[in-house]
């Protein structure tokens, strides 16, 4: 039950994505209708908790009544919220960007590869040996960033 649960993830993700959203419906029905068969706490739940943006209880009666309308209207409501579909909040699509090493411009190759400036957090770097080389033109830039009283007199 807990691979098949997984596996309808996946398909949901999948269709919602590529904006097949009626047959999110159903797959919506059995995702929300196993949380509460093995009573996933609120916390843990992914999609029983979502009823309640359709302002039903989350509970497996109210799932019950809600019609395909009901269910299309709230799992078609995230890709209504944005233009692009498969776009992140910028903070988020910050969080998943890959970065470019400011002294060599390589691209990590594994997010979390590379370490970001300690002082200005703004740049990141492949290594120490690029962060050193590339010293001399970040330095400016990074004070500014740092100090208070620069930063004050650049507004």
């Amino acid at each position: 039950d807990a691979l098949r649960y997984k596996y309808n993830i996946i398909r949901y993700n999948l269709y919602l994505q590529t904006n097949r959203t009626q047959q999110c419906v159903a797959i919506f029905r059995e995702l929300a209708t196993h949380e509460f068969k093995y009573k996933y706490t609120f916390d843990d739940q992914q999609f029983a908790f979502m009823l309640q943006f359709i302002h039903k209880p989350p509970t497996l009666q109210s799932l019950q009544k809600c019609t395909d309308a009901e269910i299309l209207r709230m799992v078609s409501a995230p890709l209504e919220a944005s233009a692009d579909p498969m776009a992140l909040p910028q903070s988020a699509q910050e969080r998943v960007d890959k970065k470019v090493c400011n002294g060599c411009q390589k691209a990590e190759e594994f997010r979390g590869d590379f370490k970001q400036c300690s002082a200005c957090k703004g740049v990141h770097y492949c290594g120490k040996e690029c962060q050193n080389k590339d010293w001399k033109r970040h330095k400016k830039a990074c004070k500014a960033k740092t100090d208070p009283l620069t930063a004050s007199r650049s507004h």
